[in-house]
């Protein structure tokens, strides 16, 4: 089973942290058919050996476009815990008139930058804008 997006009008921005994770859980693909060779960032933990709470997440603006996704902080610790391996991380981006959520595959690239791949965003997006390149 494929990565899958989910683009609408709404602002994705603008849902609650409860709605905006459950978003992001139906994207998962957690079932028996997933890729489960590519870690995951977790919905709920918290990096430091505590019990699990919600990963947090950040918003982050500029450039007419606002991007949602766990905290840098976060995903830090958990590229540590994976050993710096690819992994895969909750993103919703808003742009003017749509707004797209997906899950994008992160890694480091030959220079120790991070780089994250949009899979399966339509045409009409920019990817390069999207993945911050």
């Amino acid at each position: 089973m494929g990565a899958r997006a989910i683009v609408r009008e709404a602002r994705f921005a603008e849902t609650s942290p409860d709605e905006w994770w459950e978003t992001m859980a139906q994207l998962a693909e957690l079932g028996p058919d997933a890729d489960t060779s590519i870690a995951k960032l977790p919905l709920t933990w918290s990096g430091t050996g505590e019990s699990s709470r919600r990963t947090r997440r950040i918003r982050y603006s500029g450039a007419n476009l606002t991007v949602t996704m766990p905290s840098v902080t976060a995903i830090h610790r958990f590229a540590s815990e994976v050993g710096d391996e690819v992994f895969e991380v909750p993103v919703t981006v808003d742009q003017p008139g749509s707004s797209i959520a997906a899950w994008v595959q992160v890694r480091r690239d030959p220079s120790g930058r991070w780089r994250a791949h949009p899979r399966q965003v339509p045409q009409s997006w920019d990817r390069e804008r999207i993945a911050g390149g």
